[in-house]
């Protein structure tokens, strides 16, 4: 009773258009955003909820202007401008249309990510700036978000790059659902793993990627870390009956989005047996390749390539088959050292990138 005293009819409600894959996730997490802030239990409604019930609440509208109408219909009626690039997005905090006296927030995605995307930066920009705005003002009381009067607010983003990912060690992530939590969080959407054997809950990290619109590529060895004689094309085959069995039966299995390798480019010379690092890998992946890429033509598959030894002879990495994407490593200072104080080399590095 008293919290219906305090605060009557002038609640925060949240209206959503879908409730299934992301935009259910998204749901679920605005209403935890906003739960924690308000001292009522607060309501869910989906986009056929009264005219009466809009006039009297302060709401959160989420989604995307193909599944909520209010969203479709706050666009064609100009109150926002949708954001219309890949995985682009809209916040708007502002005087409701319905009743002057109350606010609504517009969290809109042009896609899955984007919507997912708006509540975490809603979350981020708007819902923790609000409290840090008031820090100083509000002696020895916490300042309560969606409590007090929210100040209108208005970002519209969406990411420079396509693919925002980390690669990482497999058994360094020890609990692999807050791993992908705080990854969404970051609005990065790829993850590369490397593993010596495919993890038992390989397949549930995996579908729990997707479900947060990460992909994941998982690498193995191509001949990394073994004992090979690239001048040897009895190792070629052997080795590429090898990669392809591994692939087909260990990681196809699990819905992956593409693989990854490092093949013998890392070691202590430029050349082997003679000849160049640089153009036996590239012969060799290019062969193993288009073994791969006949029987799986849509595999995304990333060339770990360690440029360590081979700056010299970059150019025969050119003939690598361009169906594949190279993952530069060991290319000098940071971004390609791990450690980013490693800056001593930097105008080499640049050059070098230049290059490559």
């Amino acid at each position: 009773m008293a919290d219906r005293k305090n605060y009557g009819d002038n609640r925060w409600i949240i209206v959503y258009g879908n409730y299934e894959n992301m935009e259910k996730l998204a749901v679920n997490e605005l209403y935890k955003i906003i739960n924690a802030n308000v001292p009522y239990v607060l309501t869910v409604y989906n986009d056929s909820i009264s005219e009466d019930k809009l006039k009297e609440s302060n709401i959160a509208f989420v989604g995307k202007t193909s599944t909520n109408k209010y969203l479709k219909k706050f666009a064609n009626e100009k109150l926002f401008v949708p954001n219309t690039k890949n995985e682009g997005f809209i916040i708007k905090t502002m005087t409701s249309p319905f009743n002057e006296n109350r606010k609504i927030s517009i969290l809109c995605g042009n896609d899955d990510n984007g919507v997912l995307y708006a509540v975490h930066d809603f979350h981020h920009y708007y819902v923790e700036m609000e409290k840090y705005n008031h820090f100083n003002t509000v002696y020895n009381k916490q300042y309560k978000v969606f409590v007090s009067e929210m100040h209108d607010f208005e970002l519209s983003s969406s990411p420079s790059f396509p693919y925002r990912g980390i690669w990482t060690w497999g058994h360094t992530i020890y609990d692999y659902k807050r791993y992908l939590d705080n990854m969404s969080k970051l609005k990065l959407n790829l993850l590369t793993l490397w593993n010596d054997f495919v993890p038992i809950n390989a397949k549930d990290l995996v579908d729990y990627a997707h479900s947060l619109g990460i992909k994941v590529v998982w690498g193995y060895s191509w001949c990394w870390g073994e004992e090979v004689n690239p001048n040897d094309p009895s190792e070629l085959d052997k080795w590429s009956k090898r990669i392809i069995d591994v692939y087909e039966k260990e990681y196809m299995p699990l819905n992956i989005d593409g693989m990854y390798f490092q093949t013998f480019t890392e070691h202590s010379g430029e050349k082997i047996g003679g000849k160049s690092t640089a153009e036996l890998a590239a012969d060799w992946v290019n062969k193993i390749s288009e073994l791969i890429l006949k029987k799986h033509p849509d595999l995304w598959i990333q060339f770990g390539l360690h440029a360590t030894y081979i700056k010299k002879d970059y150019d025969a990495i050119a003939k690598v088959d361009n169906r594949l994407t190279i993952v530069w490593e060991d290319g000098g200072a940071f971004p390609f050292h791990h450690d980013p104080k490693n800056i001593k080399d930097e105008s080499e590095t640049c050059e070098f990138t230049s290059k490559i």
